[in-house]
C-alpha cells in the first residue's frame, strides 16, 4: 500500500476491528420552525411558543399557563388578582 493510497474506514468497521462495541449515532434532528410557535390557544389565540416566559392572566386558561390558584378558591370568594 502507497502512502497515497487513503482507505476510508467505517466507524462500524473501525469498532469490529478494535473489538470495541459500536455507540448508536443520534438521531436527526427535525429543523425548528422559523417562528418557533407550536400551538395556539383555543381560547384567546395566544401563540404557544417553544420558550416562553408568560403567565396567563385567566385563572382557567386551557393552556396551562393561567394563574397558580385553584379554581375552587375562587369560587370561595378569595380574590385573585
Amino acid at each position: 500500500m502507497k502512502m497515497t493510497d487513503i482507505v476510508i474506514e467505517t466507524p462500524e468497521e473501525k469498532a469490529r476491528r478494535k473489538g470495541v462495541r459500536l455507540i448508536p449515532k443520534r438521531a436527526p434532528v427535525k429543523p425548528m420552525r422559523s417562528d418557533s410557535t407550536i400551538a395556539i390557544c383555543g381560547e384567546c389565540g395566544l401563540e404557544i411558543k417553544m420558550v416562553m416566559g408568560y403567565c396567563c392572566s385567566r385563572a382557567n386558561c386551557p393552556t396551562g399557563l393561567g394563574s397558580p390558584y385553584s379554581l375552587s378558591s375562587q369560587q370561595e370568594g378569595h380574590r385573585v388578582e
